[in-house]
């Protein structure tokens, strides 16, 4: 009897224990009313880092806004269609998921509010490392992510898929402007690829 106690003990503790790890990160009790929660950080960051409380593109700002150099923030797993542009202008990590998991789609009509980049992301502070999202891109839609002139760029661990053959839109997914300067590696490009424009250095992977 003692033995069966025992056993049926370690298998409540076990899907006790399961249930706590499958919960993310640093208390989401307030989600989904905040725009984010703090969460611990996992990528080397020295600051604070942020989860935005879903992947719609005013929640994640909202995160990256809070933010400051050295902090994090995560982007969950999830999908969506980002309706805004979002400015990535802070010194800061951006990290989804997974390739897989965390999944933005560009389209005819998202990221449309700020058509004078065309781009869903818009890159505009040095130092920033942007990793593990997946891009979903179809016809007549923006670029994934422009950068103006920045230094110390990395991105990394993303996956860049057209979803349809290409009629419209941008053939770029990722586009360089000006004297850029930093590292692009472990992606996979689909229907698309990394375009430079401007007096660009060799300091590019």
């Amino acid at each position: 009897m003692k033995r069966t106690f025992m056993i049926v003990r370690m298998r409540l503790l076990g899907l006790v224990m399961g249930f706590s790890l499958a919960l993310p990160p640093a208390a989401r009790a307030a989600c989904p009313d905040d725009d984010y929660v703090s969460t611990a950080c996992l990528h080397g960051e020295t600051g604070t880092c942020r989860q935005s409380c879903d992947l719609s593109s005013a929640k994640v700002q909202a995160a990256i806004d809070a933010s400051a150099e050295g902090d994090g923030v995560y982007l969950p797993a999830g999908s969506a269609a980002w309706d805004s542009q979002v400015d990535f202008d802070k010194a800061v990590t951006y990290m989804g998921a997974g390739r897989e998991s965390t999944l933005i789609t560009l389209g005819s009509g998202t990221c449309s509010t700020l058509s004078a980049t065309n781009a869903c992301v818009y890159v505009t502070a040095d130092n920033a490392d942007i990793g593990h999202i997946g891009w979903r891109i179809g016809n007549g839609g923006p670029q994934a992510i422009l950068t103006s002139g920045v230094t110390g760029l990395r991105i990394h661990d993303c996956d860049f898929r057209r979803t349809v053959a290409y009629t419209s839109g941008h053939t770029h997914h990722v586009q360089h402007l000006g004297d850029a300067r930093g590292v692009v590696f472990n992606n996979t490009f689909y229907g698309g690829g990394v375009g430079f424009d401007g007096s660009n250095d060799p300091p590019w992977a």
